[in-house]
């Protein structure tokens, strides 16, 4: 009984039902190159994602969050994006408030005529986006969701150079706009 064989084509019959047992049961699917990552969004035949309104006067900040919006719906959700007067769904986002504040500091000691001194510099900062943002039914005026308090939040180093600063300024606002468009892209896909 130790040495019992399987016929072939029970064998090929159990590799099979094994195979179909581990794809379909770990959500595993085929797709075709190109095509979106995650599920379609059901229920939404298209979308426009608006300009993201901001009271920053930082050049190009709104269209950075926008483009954040815009590429995760892409990546993720099958909606095909639309212009506004064409679409029947609108992604309508506000930022009500940006700040930025110290979060480390760094200091140095010096001794200057026999008097030591402490100077504090700035070595990391923290930018914090409050955003209102809601999905509106174009053709009924109907307000599909609405969430007035998404708050996110990015830090940054400091260094000696003003352009590298500068640049990883930059990097925290992608990151922050990319966490805000994971936030409003879940959002939507709950509702449908």
């Amino acid at each position: 009984m130790g040495n019992m064989k399987l016929p072939p084509i029970l064998k090929n019959l159990l590799c099979a039902l094994l195979i179909t047992f581990f794809t379909v049961g770990c959500g595993y699917s085929i797709s075709s190159p190109g095509a979106p990552a995650g599920p379609a969004v059901s229920g939404i035949t298209g979308l426009a994602i608006s300009l993201v309104e901001s009271p920053s006067s930082s050049l190009g900040f709104e269209a950075e969050f926008t483009r954040m919006v815009r590429k995760e719906f892409i990546s993720y959700s099958g909606v095909p994006l639309m212009p506004e007067p064409e679409a029947p769904y609108i992604l309508e986002c506000r930022i009500t408030e940006i700040s930025t504040r110290a979060r480390r500091y760094q200091s140095t000691r010096t001794t200057l005529h026999g008097e030591e001194h402490v100077y504090w510099r700035t070595s990391g900062r923290r930018m914090s986006v409050d955003m209102d943002a809601r999905l509106v039914e174009k053709a009924t005026g109907n307000v599909i969701w609405h969430d007035e308090s998404i708050v996110e939040t990015a830090d940054w180093n400091l260094g000696a150079d003003p352009l590298a600063d500068r640049d990883a300024q930059r990097a925290a606002l992608r990151r922050l706009a990319e966490r805000v468009a994971v936030k409003l892209y879940s959002r939507t896909v709950d509702r449908f």
